[in-house]
């Protein structure tokens, strides 16, 4: 995890993560309604904030 802030007025966060397949509670069980859990893939999240003014 990385966080970028210069001087003033803005930042931006960047992270990682790298899914490691284990299972989580009963394989067997059906997930609650509205959970998705089929995207296990590694991927980059990154986020960037200013003031409007910048």
């Amino acid at each position: 995890m990385h966080n970028i802030m210069p001087p003033a007025d803005a930042f931006m966060f960047t992270a990682v993560w790298e899914g490691d397949c284990r299972a989580v509670g009963d394989p067997a069980a059906p997930a609650p309604a509205g959970v998705l859990l089929d995207n296990t893939q590694d991927y980059v999240f990154w986020a960037y904030a200013a003031d409007r003014s910048a």
